[in-house]
């Protein structure tokens, strides 16, 4: 993955910051060397071998002893020095940085700023720290702006208010975006601070506003402009704009690699990693399997596979303009060529097989060596069909942006199952509801209600729950300009709900009922990651006004 500086020059033109800068002036308890402070959320990672091997140029307890030293001649006092490298997200190339990191009880914020660029100066002109090397000095009790998401509460008043002014925040932002501004979606959540206690007093409604990260405006202004709106309701409103880019496509790397359950890449079941031939590079999930009777066959009703329509939307140029605008259809396009559907797909294949070798080079372990013969099994015959009926890129009558394939499958159909309760993170909250059910298949097929527990099975984080949002999101498609739409949105409670290469992945309520798909994924701009679901309704709803068929589970 490509390394980034966030260094920049934005002191000569602070009426026109980038998003992330704008955002770390509301921060004064946090100061970085560079121009801007890393704002959560961010992924924290143990230093890699280069960010130690820098380290190790220094005896550990001289540096420390350097360290303490120029803190304490600028008067800071510290409680503690940390050394990682941490991943901020929401670029298409993810911003990398090796950091030492510095908690202070000091509040003499006007001279943390040269005190941490003294400290990266000595540190960079006297190891082998590459240009990505930072060092940051923060108050955590103090911090001002370190807030968390929520999902919108029951509350008429609130939503009710949010909802007289989502118009024209609307209005504001397009109307911005034709002067250069770059937003990327709109929320309405609760937002709360950190340090404060989780109670209905401290969570505050609020309008979030993402803008494409590196992306410059003059955003006081536009923060101006949108308070003046909200001001205009009885209740108190906050507004924040925030760097974040809603993703719909591939797994983005990491520097150290997702661990990926090894069924997910050699079995099909509802998540199982799957791609196309000729994107090797691109993954997503199995949503479900389903079955229609097809007018003209006599076969029978035809076996088919459900996920997102850009995991599996061709490269071949000659016919992928065609098919966003149009999608995949039965009559009309039979001459052209469907893309082969793969399991595992080849990325994901390929770097698990590289992992598990290196690891049997140390030391040979049964269950990895009858996993990675597996894994090489499925990489020499890995196509599991091809796409019969894809919806292209467009809207549905209720503004939603349809993102369906059906791929036909029939040698890898079987019973859809929900995620088992026992493979949830140790600290999800699961209803009562979804641990009574005796019958892991999925028979039927529900509603994706506002407030809703559902929960998902998904190649990259595997099986994870969050609560729809009672207000949608709306989503400013950076991949095809112009293009908004409004999406019922999920946040995990308390950790991620997705993250890129969940997409396609079926979604399940508290009942066990089947209710949606996994079409996109905000990673990084709120305290966990939301994801993008269209209703199931929706979509069977659409197959049948376009295609004339009806789909049901298997």
């Amino acid at each position: 993955m490509e390394s980034l500086s966030l260094e920049i020059t934005d002191e000569l033109n602070p009426a026109n910051p980038t998003i992330e800068v704008f955002q770390a002036m509301k921060e004064p308890f946090k100061v970085s060397s560079n121009e801007a402070a890393l704002m959560p959320p961010f992924i924290t990672l143990t230093p890699d071998a280069a960010f130690r091997a820098a380290m190790e140029h220094y005896d550990q307890m001289d540096l420390e002893r350097h360290i303490q030293d120029t803190l304490a001649r600028y008067n800071i006092t510290w409680l503690s020095i940390l050394q990682r490298r941490r991943v901020k997200g929401g670029t298409l190339n993810p911003v990398v940085l090796d950091s030492i990191i510095v908690q202070t009880r000091s509040q003499n914020i006007e001279v943390w700023k040269e005190a941490a660029t003294a400290l990266r100066d000595f540190l960079k002109n006297r190891s082998r720290f590459s240009e990505i090397l930072e060092v940051e000095i923060y108050n955590g009790v103090a911090l001002e702006f370190s807030p968390q998401s929520f999902p919108l509460r029951n509350d008429p008043v609130v939503i009710d208010a949010l909802t007289s002014v989502r118009l024209r925040v609307l209005e504001e932002l397009k109307s911005a975006g034709g002067r250069g501004l770059k937003w990327s979606s709109l929320s309405f959540h609760e937002r709360m601070k950190r340090n404060l206690p989780n109670n209905d007093e401290n969570r505050k409604p609020t309008i979030l506003v993402y803008c494409i990260p590196g992306s410059r405006y003059d955003y006081e202004s536009l923060e101006r402009r949108l308070h003046e709106v909200i001001t205009t309701v009885s209740i108190t409103l906050n507004v924040e704009i925030l760097p974040g880019r809603m993703i719909m496509g591939g797994r983005v790397s990491i520097p150290e690699p997702r661990p990926l359950v090894p069924t997910m890449l050699s079995e099909p079941r509802n998540g199982s990693s799957i791609g196309i031939k000729d994107a090797p590079n691109r993954a997503g999930s199995l949503g479900f399997w389903a079955q229609a009777a097809i007018p003209g066959r006599a076969d029978g009703p035809v076996k088919l596979m459900c996920t997102a329509f850009h995991v599996v939307t061709t490269v071949d140029n000659d016919i992928q303009e065609l098919t966003l605008a149009e999608g995949v259809k039965l009559k009309g396009q039979e001459s052209l060529p469907r893309a082969s559907v793969e399991l595992p797909a080849h990325a994901d294949g390929v770097g698990r097989a590289q992992y598990l070798e290196k690891e049997l080079a140390r030391k040979h372990y049964p269950e990895m060596q009858r996993e990675l013969d597996e894994i090489q099994r499925r990489l020499q015959d890995p196509k599991i069909g091809q796409v019969l009926i894809a919806s292209g890129f467009r809207k549905n009558d209720r503004g939603r942006r349809m993102d369906w394939a059906f791929v036909e499958t029939p040698k890898t159909y079987r019973k859809n199952e929900i995620p088992n309760p026992l493979l949830f993170g140790k600290f999800t909250w699961i209803p009562t509801e979804y641990q009574m059910i005796r019958k892991s298949s999925v028979s039927s097929i529900g509603v994706l209600n506002p407030g809703d527990w559902v929960c998902k099975n998904g190649c990259s984080t595997k099986a994870t729950a969050g609560e729809v949002n009672r207000m949608d999101r709306v989503v400013n498609w950076e991949e095809h300009t112009g293009f908004i739409s409004s999406e019922m949105e999920v946040l995990g409670l308390g950790h991620d709900f997705a993250a890129p290469g969940d997409s396609g992945s079926a979604v399940f309520n508290a009942a066990g009922e089947l209710v949606g798909l996994m079409v996109g994924v905000e990673p990084y701009a709120n305290s966990q990651s939301s994801g993008i679901v269209t209703p199931i309704q929706d979509i069977l709803e659409d197959v049948e006004k376009r295609e004339g068929i009806k789909i049901v589970l298997s």
